[in-house]
């Protein structure tokens, strides 16, 4: 009789213990990734600013679903740092504020920003933007703070292959 007893209390001992599991796990257990992670990346330390915010509204008008992530980071000066974000409908998100020292005008920083979306917002396919003045990959102003800067495209390369190897992109747009 004790034997039966403490069977049965094992038993629905180890269902308890299953189901504490289930419910604390089962978002991570029964979650999939979303068809695609979009990644815009924002450099406006430029005269760009309220274009940028505008581009701002137009992605919160659509914001993510359970099949599309839009992401960005930016750089504006006046904040004092990088700020990474998950844009809503209706709203853009704070994900996370990196320090003044990262401004998005290194190889680094683009690497960082793609490994950020990926590992935080998995999806299937990978899509980057590229977000400045408009001309595409010949803008010439692409990253400059000042005249003395290199333009961006020379590190875009780089950190493209940084992240290949681990990460397949699937879009890449020159804004």
């Amino acid at each position: 009789m004790k034997s039966r007893v403490t069977r049965e209390c094992c038993f629905y001992l180890a269902k308890y213990f299953l189901l504490i599991f289930l419910l604390f796990f089962s978002h991570a257990i029964f979650a999939s990734d979303a068809e695609w992670t979009v990644l815009v990346y924002v450099q406006a330390n430029n005269n760009l600013k309220n274009f940028a915010q505008r581009n701002f509204a137009d992605m919160a008008s659509i914001g993510s679903s359970e099949n599309l992530n839009i992401l960005m980071q930016s750089y504006f000066p006046q904040i004092n740092g990088t700020s990474r974000y998950k844009i809503e409908k209706g709203k853009m998100v704070l994900d996370a504020h990196l320090s003044a020292n990262s401004d998005g005008t290194t190889a680094r920083d683009l690497v960082d920003a793609m490994r950020w979306a990926v590992t935080k917002y998995p999806a299937k396919k990978y899509a980057l933007i590229l977000w400045n003045h408009g001309v595409g990959i010949l803008d010439p102003a692409w990253g400059n703070k000042s005249p003395y800067q290199t333009t961006q495209k020379f590190y875009i390369e780089p950190a493209l292959l940084d992240v290949s190897p681990r990460i397949q992109i699937d879009g890449l747009t020159f804004d």
